[in-house]
């Protein structure tokens, strides 16, 4: 028999995230086109600059990001602050290899865009303002209940104290997350022997929509096209990898001589390197959760899965794991289904676990591949990046894989708007 969830009196929300960073506000406004009633538990207002996930960072969004923001209702709000890729290099420093990579390839305007992540909070913020069917809950979560039979609810206390009881859980809390620990869910964790200097750039030439990606002996330094803010055309944002005692003195470096050793380490792509903003410092790891679902719980986001910034694809694997999550949900709402049901929630384990390894195994191949220092590895790496500048269904290939053109894809990564 159905439970018809929309009717019962028994729980507080149908669906209630814990975590109401980019992906699980994402969600929410993704499932407000449902009958059913939709709890964020998040401690920090999402538009205020006291949540991390909307701090000065920019993300880089890929195509299928692209698309799920329109079928939600966002991109209209967002294109405007939003700056296209057209083009992605790819380079060593030292070595001849490179490749790049084209919008024209596919035939697509382009590859995916760069978006401040404070402009999507503030989108997500005034969006779900709207939705009489979502509630904001200022808290943080600390604990989780899993129920005792298959037909009871979970339940979450958060930080006032208070019990919220939904048919399913959304563990939305970040890579190190308490609830997945909580709920017993093991993840497999890789340190990386870096951390990640973030910084915005102000260079000598237009971007021309241009991405790069260069890996250095340090590690991989990438550059984003940033859109014009403050007066400031030519700018540019920095995600580059080094061991934690540099970045930290990178930091507190004379501004003019770090964006001299930056700019020697990148070469003259862009002319010179002008002003740099404020330098912030991250953790680098890879983690992966052993499974995704427990009892009427699904873990999404970095919960599920977090990866090393190289080719900017943590987000973006995210977002398609909860646009199928959504999709899936929304058609269980039409039929006035469960949303907590086994059924729902392993198949969509099954189907977010092929793109979680495949994308977890290629970025971090990045990785060590091209940090490897063994003889003769180098003239190998520039062999492969030549391969893949030349060789047209290659890097066709390549460029699908970034810009998130999968087998399977949700129709919101489509851009398909749901009913409502």
């Amino acid at each position: 028999m159905s439970r018809g969830s929309s009717t019962r009196s028994d729980v507080d929300f149908d669906v209630l995230i814990a975590g109401g960073g980019m992906v699980g506000a994402s969600l929410a406004l993704a499932l407000s086109v449902t009958p059913w009633r939709i709890g964020l538990i998040e401690p920090a207002p999402l538009s205020s600059g006291e949540n991390p996930s909307f701090d000065e960072r920019a993300t880089a969004l890929s195509w299928s990001s692209r698309q799920f923001l329109h079928s939600v209702g966002l991109w209209e709000t967002l294109a405007d602050g939003a700056s296209a890729i057209r083009h992605i290099h790819v380079s060593e420093q030292g070595r001849f290899g490179r490749s790049r990579l084209h919008a024209d390839d596919l035939g697509v305007d382009a590859l995916g865009h760069v978006l401040p992540n404070r402009l999507l909070g503030q989108a997500l913020s005034e969006h779900l303002a709207g939705c009489d069917n979502v509630s904001l809950i200022k808290a943080g979560v600390s604990a989780i209940q899993r129920p005792a039979n298959s037909d009871e609810p979970v339940c979450v206390r958060d930080s006032a104290d208070r019990e919220w009881c939904a048919d399913l859980v959304v563990v939305a809390d970040g890579a190190r997350s308490r609830l997945r620990d909580a709920l017993g869910i093991p993840a497999q964790t890789v340190r990386f022997p870096h951390v990640a200097l973030v910084a915005n750039l102000e260079v000598e030439r237009p971007h021309q929509g241009w991405a790069f990606e260069r890996f250095t002996p340090q590690g991989p330094m990438a550059l984003l096209p940033l859109p014009e803010a403050d007066g400031v055309r030519h700018r540019m944002n920095l995600v580059m990898s080094l061991a934690r005692e540099e970045a930290e003195a990178c930091q507190q470096m004379d501004a003019s001589r770090l964006l001299g050793e930056l700019r020697a380490r990148f070469g003259s792509h862009l002319g010179a390197f002008r002003a740099i903003g404020e330098r912030s410092v991250y953790p680098l790891f890879q983690v992966r959760a052993r499974r995704l679902v427990d009892e009427r719980v699904v873990l999404a986001g970095n919960a599920a899965m977090s990866l090393h910034p190289v080719a900017g694809q943590g987000f973006n694997l995210a977002l398609r794991g909860i646009g199928d999550l959504a999709e899936r949900l929304i058609e269980t709402a039409a039929q006035s289904g469960d949303p907590g049901s086994p059924t729902l929630l392993q198949t969509h384990a099954r189907e977010r676990d092929r793109d979680i390894a495949w994308t977890g195994s290629w970025t971090r191949g990045l990785v060590e591949g091209f940090t490897l220092a063994l003889p003769g590895v180098g003239p190998l790496r520039s062999t492969a990046l030549l391969g893949l500048d030349r060789l047209g269904p290659l890097r066709r290939w390549f460029v699908r894989q970034a810009m998130g053109r999968k087998v399977g894809l949700s129709r919101l990564s489509r851009g398909v708007a749901p009913r409502r």
